[in-house]
This record gives C-alpha cells, sequence and structure tokens, in this order.
C-alpha cells in the first residue's frame, strides 16, 4: 500500500518529466508525493501511499535536497512518520548534503512520532550491514559518521543482503530501511529491478496498527458498460480542440481525465457497497 522510488529521472534525458505521468489516480486509490521530477535538481523521487491510509506531506526543518515526509495517523492517538531519501554519490553533490543527511536522519527521533520508518538509496558501499562498522577506520570518514548517527538515534537498519549489482561490479548494501523499533519490518524479499535498473526491488510487511479510512463506496461495474458508445464518442470527439498542442503537459492531462471520468459516469454502471468494521 506504500511504493517509493528514487532516482526517477535518468540521468541524461532529453526532455523534462512531469508528476501527470506518474499518476496513478486511474489505476488504483493511491496519492503521489514527488520531489524534483520536473526540475533540473537531484534524480527525483516519488512516492505513493493508498488513499486509505489517509497520509499528509510532513515538511522537515532540515534543508536536504532530496527527501519526502508523510505522516500517517495510527490507533490510540499514535503516529507514523515516513520518510524517503535519496544520498546522491556524486562528488559534486556532498558538499553539505552528507552533514545534512545526519542532521535529517535524527530529526525525525526529536519529535514525537510513536513509529519512523525511514527508507531510500544512501549509496555506502563501505558500510557492512551485518556488523555495523566500515571497512576503513577513519573515524572521519562519511559512513562511520553516518553509523554512529544511525546508532546514536537507536535506530534499526534491516537490509543486510546486496541490492545494486552490474556487471562485474562488487555487489553492494545501498538501499536501507530504518525503524525506530526493531520489530517493525518483517518478511524483507528482495525482488527483480524495476525497468532498466541495477536495484532490486525491495518488499516487505511493516507492523503497525491503524483503521484504514475507508468510507461507504460505491463499485465500478466495468464487465457492464456500454462500450459501444463509449468508443463512439472517444472517435466522435475532437480532441486536438480539447488539447491544445501549447498548453502544458498537466493541463491537457486534467482535460483528458476530466473527459475520460465524466464519460465513465455515463456509460459504466456503479453500485454501492457497504463497508463491514
Amino acid at each position: 500500500m506504500i511504493i517509493g522510488i528514487t532516482e526517477v529521472k535518468p540521468k541524461n534525458s532529453a526532455y523534462k518529466l512531469n508528476p501527470a505521468e506518474f499518476n496513478l489516480d486511474l489505476i488504483d486509490s493511491y496519492h503521489l508525493f514527488s520531489i524534483n521530477i520536473d526540475s533540473d535538481k537531484g534524480r527525483g523521487m516519488i512516492l505513493y501511499v493508498h488513499k486509505t491510509l489517509g497520509a499528509k506531506e510532513v515538511n522537515m526543518e532540515i534543508n536536504y535536497e532530496e527527501n519526502i515526509f508523510v505522516k500517517i495517523a495510527l490507533n490510540n492517538n499514535d503516529a507514523l512518520l515516513l520518510g524517503l531519501l535519496y544520498r546522491s554519490p556524486s562528488e559534486i553533490a556532498l558538499s553539505n548534503n552528507n552533514s545534512n543527511l545526519l542532521n535529517l536522519i535524527t530529526e525525525p527521533t526529536q519529535k514525537n512520532f510513536s513509529h519512523i520508518l525511514l527508507m531510500g538509496d544512501i549509496n555506502y558501499p563501505n558500510i557492512d550491514w551485518e556488523t555495523h562498522s566500515c571497512k576503513s577506520d577513519n573515524i572521519e570518514s562519511d559512513e562511520y559518521k553516518f553509523t554512529q548517527c544511525v546508532q546514536d538515534n537507536y535506530l534499526y537498519q534491516h537490509v543486510t543482503k546486496p541490492t545494486r549489482w552490474r556487471g562485474s561490479d562488487t555487489p553492494h548494501v545501498l538501499d536501507l530501511i530504518f525503524t525506530n523499533e526493531e520489530n517493525m519490518v518483517s518478511d524483507i524479499e528482495y525482488l527483480s529491478p524495476l525497468g532498466k535498473s541495477d536495484h532490486c526491488v525491495i518488499q516487505f510487511q511493516y507492523n503497525c496498527y491503524t483503521k484504514l479510512k475507508i468510507d461507504n463506496r460505491t463499485k465500478i461495474c466495468y464487465d457492464r458498460g456500454n462500450y459501444e458508445d463509449f468508443n463512439k464518442e472517444i472517435l466522435e470527439t475532437s480532441w486536438e480542440v480539447l488539447l491544445k498542442q501549447g498548453d502544458h503537459i498537466d493541463k491537457n492531462w486534467e482535460k483528458f481525465h476530466e473527459k475520460l471520468l465524466e464519460m465513465e459516469k455515463r456509460y459504466i454502471p456503479v453500485k454501492k457497497i457497504k463497508n463491514i468494521d
């Protein structure tokens, strides 16, 4: 019910991406949170959270280039702070980013959240997460400072198998999952990469307690739709008039989306479903 993706933008893209290109609203009921998708900064990240979780975006105080944080209400007035992070291995991007990352990881532990879940591509290949130690004994190294930060904030890191490999390169544990309690994560699976990525997909179970925010709803009966008239209207629609070539892609997407939903209401029946607690 939660999907986090880092490095959304390719390194050498011929055109700028737009958040609308990643909208899952028509496929399922997910909220999309994003950063640096339509800008020249960073590699871009997207976070999908199912609408039944009622996630709300949280702006952190620490200025860190690529991070997304959301708050999810749990039972008994508890709350989960979920963070998606990306640390670039590029030397150009490292000026203040490494120290800011330490402060960003520390900040959630100083707030009043019962549950903390941080995940992302941190790009520290020289850390052995089985022993929480670094290959180098240099206490001034960024890797050492990072492991100390994790320990000082009493966070648990759950990924121990390599998550990135390419050709003859040595596999490394680069993608990490942190929580403030050891038993919050279970059933970790290392799956095939997404698209052409050389990072594996990590799937896991996050253990918490929340009542999903599901209202009495309607089900769209796609198997009973009037697709003959639906397709006829699609063919008769003047798309070149509705979707103007000079308009921004987001604006045209909204027009297309509205048209599709309006046709769906007219040609595809629905039925009410009552929720059972």
